[in-house]
């Protein structure tokens, strides 16, 4: 008897650890459903231009830093493909890095990750001849624009010293060049033996990953990526896999969600963050997006710096809001919008600045009568015969703006407003050729840096739209590049901001926000304010 019991309790032992065994291995085979909405045209680092295509970059390849959880709510930059990195200040307003990359970094391949890799990938990036959109990113490089201008990459100041040494010379101080520009998705590594054609193509066929996950099926519905085998950090990771799986739309993602098809899904649809919102504790994300409206200051029907006020003075944007969805829009306190930092102290810029634009409703009435003094000031006494066209992208939303933009205008203002509603190549196009009077427009940053939105207005900046011109503005831009000391740097960010707001060079409408779901019993997703979310550190939540 005592026999069998020995031999009981040894069964029940070898049990319980075969059982536990299998939960850790459960939980270490997990697998996380994602939706984003939109079907990515291309995971090439230089030619993604949506949210969804970034995701999926900065899962499948990882930078010389990557981006972790702060635990507090935010991000931070750790090393990733560069295990360490010195800061040399030349002492002239000019900067040198040098990052010493992991011995252990490989390729999907098994082939080493080499400094000649990003060499290769940030002058492919600058390089006119591979037309991207995101080539602006590096400028802080020194020798970026005379290697632009002159088609020579030579002439761009980043070195491999060695396969595991790489030097980048900044021509002035940048604070945020760690956190945002070495994280970047558009910065990520590239095999020079990869691409092809003559302007250097990245094609899905010969994709090469060098981050924590690896692509392992791929579809026009979905695309599997699990756990790389040749990754330094395994351990930590959470998912073994990731399953992306693609909607046209945010309803389509939210329907994939209710039937239980996906495990996190982004952005939620307008009626989902509405009901959210309705219990009065919800807020949404923060989003470095801000809708403005912008004036080409060569039109001489907008070239008086009053009527432009005027026009900033009378415009509700807490209507506005309301129009278009108060869950996941905020009244524009100013041109930075809520998710950028603050860089003395890492906090929400806009909360550390404070509006620059009244949006007070108590002080509208008295907002208007102060605009209609300027127009009468100015020698506008018959408002009526001044007419603006106003061009933008041909959305609902969009049009409903208009509509409503020119339906004060012209009671407030009696001002004329004719709509232009585009499409978003016409918008491209009108604001490229500086064929358009008033436009309307969102912008976006490739850098979690307040410069993100302030540098298109110095002049002669390709993005400066508006051919907007200011000796004192260009002044602050030059001094913000020297600033050595962040608390200094801040305000000098802030003069800046409200320069270009006193000018009335554009009128910030709203600020974008956002949402998303994760399934009930899983944590440890972590985002940026630049749309974009990891899901490397997802878990079961354990009680």
């Amino acid at each position: 008897m005592k026999y069998k019991i020995k031999i009981s309790a040894t069964v029940l032992t070898v049990l319980m650890v075969l059982s536990l065994l299998s939960a850790c291995g459960s939980e270490k085979a997990m697998t996380l459903r994602v939706c984003v909405a939109g079907v990515p045209g291309t995971l090439d680092p230089v030619r993604i231009t949506t949210d969804s295509e970034k995701i999926l970059v900065d899962h499948l390849l990882e930078n010389l830093m990557k981006v972790s959880n702060d635990g507090s709510g935010g991000t931070k930059a750790i090393p990733g493909q560069a295990q360490s990195f010195e800061l040399t200040d030349n002492l002239d307003g000019t900067e040198t890095y040098t990052f010493k990359l992991r011995g252990s970094a490989s390729w999907s391949d098994g082939q080493k990750v080499t400094a000649h890799d990003f060499e290769y990938a940030w002058k492919r990036l600058a390089d006119p001849v591979t037309g991207s959109p995101h080539a602006e990113v590096l400028r802080m490089v020194a020798g970026f624009d005379d290697a632009r201008s002159n088609n020579d990459m030579s002439l761009l100041q980043v070195t491999a010293l060695s396969d595991t040494e790489l030097q980048v010379n900044l021509a002035y101080r940048c604070p945020y060049f760690i956190d945002s520009i070495c994280t970047s998705p558009y910065t990520m590594p590239v095999r020079g033996d990869a691409v092809s054609g003559a302007t250097g193509d990245w094609s899905a066929e010969n994709f090469l990953t060098n981050g924590p996950y690896t692509l392992t099926d791929r579809s026009e519905e979905q695309m599997a990526a699990s756990v790389s085998e040749n990754y330094y950090d395994t351990k930590k990771l959470g998912p073994s896999e990731l399953r992306f799986i693609f909607a046209a739309d945010s309803d389509g993602a939210m329907q994939l969600y209710k039937e239980n098809e996906v495990d996190f899904l982004w952005p939620l649809p307008e009626s989902e963050t509405t009901a959210l919102a309705k219990d009065g504790l919800w807020t949404a994300d923060g989003y470095a997006s801000v809708y403005t409206l912008l004036f080409n200051q060569m039109s001489v029907s907008v070239q008086n710096e009053s009527l432009r006020h005027a026009m900033s003075l009378t415009v509700d944007r807490n209507a506005v809001v309301s129009l278009l969805g108060a869950a996941t829009h905020q009244a524009a306190g100013g041109l930075i919008p809520s998710g950028v930092k603050d860089p003395s102290d890492a906090s929400d810029y806009r909360k550390s600045c404070g509006d620059l634009l009244d949006n007070n409703p108590e002080n509208y009435a008295k907002n208007c009568e102060m605009a209609r003094h300027l127009m009468a000031d100015a020698g506008f006494d018959a408002p009526q015969e001044i007419s603006v066209d106003y061009v933008y992208a041909d959305t609902a939303a969009n049009q409903q703006v208009a509509e409503l933009l020119r339906k004060t205008w012209l009671e407030q203002l009696e001002l004329s407003v004719r709509l232009h509603p585009v499409s978003e190549a016409g918008l491209a196009e009108a604001l490229g050729s500086g064929e358009f009077v008033l436009a309307g427009l969102s912008l976006t940053t490739m850098r979690d840096d307040a410069t993100g939105f302030l540098d298109r207005w110095n002049t002669g900046d390709a993005s400066n739209y508006g051919f907007f011109s200011n000796s004192a503005y260009d002044m602050l831009l030059r001094v913000i590049r020297a600033s050595s000391k962040a608390d200094a740097r801040s305000a000098y960010l802030k003069d800046a901001e409200g320069l270009l707001l006193e000018t009335a060079q554009v009128i910030p409408l709203y600020f974008d926000a956002t949402a998303y779901k994760l399934r009930d019993g899983l944590e440890g997703v972590f985002h940026d304010g630049l749309g974009n979310y990891y899901f490397t550190s997802v878990n079961r939540v354990t009680k």
